[in-house]
């Protein structure tokens, strides 16, 4: 009578199981943070995704999701969507690559000399990890604080909105040296803005309505153009036309980069500032070429009076 031996998985194979699955686990924590928690914070802050704690965190602890979206989507970039811009192949994609590191690691312990070195250097890697997901927690926290005080000051709001109360401006001042990430410092430095120049503080002014435009975190957002627009005002007041034709003729670009959707008035009203101030210095063929783009400008967007 013969008998059969059962069979046994390889140890290798088995091995190689266990790594993978460890990857996917990673993969699938990482995935999760991405489309969960991420989105409704990196909405609360400005350029947190070109910060340091954002892409240090990116490239340790969400590495899966981070390669994966290289691949994919062509860049590492934030967020934008409710699901954190994570489609079904950017998920497939992080678990295969989650699974390929794993499968790597082990593949390279073979020799006590490669298990030493990936050893040190895997407890290196978690560590500082761990510690740039703790910073980014933090600042996250930072941002949802900001917020909650944002809206305890009421806006910022004052009777005069053109001449905001001291108290106000008090309370501005202060978050936008506390909260320079969060979404709404660019409100704070509009009521800094709104009072140097209640105050003909027009240097000041200039450069709180640069601040105010150089907060939003893309490129041809209409309050860019609104900053540059009043940085151009301020600087006709205080007489360098140079500046402020230079600052108008930024405000008209943005508009039309946008195309016009939003805040369309500020190219209409940049243009026609723009052709005085080349008439005045006797550059009347630009000032001839500002006339007219102002009046294509008019019909183009349709500014409301």
């Amino acid at each position: 009578m013969s008998c059969t031996r059962p069979s046994r998985r390889s140890p290798a194979l088995s091995s190689a199981a266990q790594a993978a699955a460890c990857g996917a686990l990673w993969s699938w924590a990482a995935l999760a943070v991405t489309s969960l928690v991420l989105p409704r914070y990196l909405e609360l802050g400005v350029r947190i995704s070109s910060g340091g704690w954002y892409l240090a965190t990116a490239y340790t602890a969400l590495l899966p999701v981070t390669a994966a979206r290289a691949v994919i989507i062509g860049g590492a970039s934030a967020p934008s969507s409710s699901r954190g811009g994570i489609t079904p192949l950017v998920a497939a994609a992080s678990a295969a690559v989650g699974c390929g590191l794993g499968i790597a690691v082990r593949a390279t312990l073979h020799s006590a000399a490669a298990r030493r070195i990936l050893g040190i250097g895997g407890c290196v890697f978690v560590l500082f990890a761990l510690v740039c997901s703790v910073g980014l927690s933090r600042q996250l926290g930072g941002l949802s604080a900001a917020e909650r005080e944002f809206f305890a000051a009421n806006r910022f709001a004052s009777p005069d909105p053109r001449h905001p109360d001291d108290d106000v401006v008090v309370d501005a001042r202060r978050f936008a040296t506390t909260h320079a990430e969060s979404r709404w410092a660019p409100e704070a430095l509009r009521v800094l803005a709104l009072d140097a120049v209640a105050h003909r503080r027009y240097p000041q002014a200039v450069a709180s309505w640069l601040g105010f435009a150089g907060s939003f975190p893309e490129p041809g957002l209409p309050g860019q153009a609104y900053g540059e627009y009043n940085a151009a005002l301020c600087e006709e007041r205080r007489g360098d036309v140079v500046s402020a034709r230079r600052h108008y003729a930024s405000s008209v670009y943005i508009i039309r980069q946008r195309g016009g959707d939003l805040q369309g008035w500020i190219a209409v009203d940049a243009a026609r500032r723009i052709a005085r101030i080349d008439a005045s210095r006797a550059m009347r063929a630009s000032s001839q070429y500002w006339v007219a783009k102002g009046k294509a400008f008019s019909v183009l967007y349709r500014p409301e009076e």
